[in-house]
């Protein structure tokens, strides 16, 4: 004897497919995060390589230095994953405190952040 599922029986059923589906969503989610973050520091590396503030990283930059890996860095890493350079050099200051900004400094902000 054959028996159809019940209406509960069904929508148990789809509610385990949605509660699984979600759970890989989020997992990949991280995942992409995760490589996108991991990966970031070799881009600016190869965008700014040549610079004197990547070659010796503990040097304080420009406003304008900072400026420029910042909106690099909006380009790249911080719109791909939903924020913005605004909300980033806020806190950026804020971990700075009073030290000056170095491209170390950022660095350090970022996989903070």
């Amino acid at each position: 004897v054959v028996t159809e599922p019940t209406f509960n029986t069904l929508i148990a059923g789809l509610s385990d497919t949605i509660d699984t589906m979600r759970l890989q969503l989020v997992r990949s989610t991280q995942l992409s995060y995760d490589e996108l973050v991991d990966g970031y520091p070799c881009n600016v590396n190869v965008a700014f390589g040549s610079r004197e503030f990547v070659v010796n990283s503990t040097i304080g930059m420009t406003v304008g230095q900072v400026d420029e890996v910042l909106v690099y860095l909006e380009d790249t890493v911080l719109r791909r994953i939903c924020l913005g350079k605004d909300n980033f050099e806020n806190f950026l200051v804020q971990y700075a405190g009073n030290r000056g900004v170095s491209y170390a400094l950022i660095n350090e902000a970022m996989l903070r952040y």
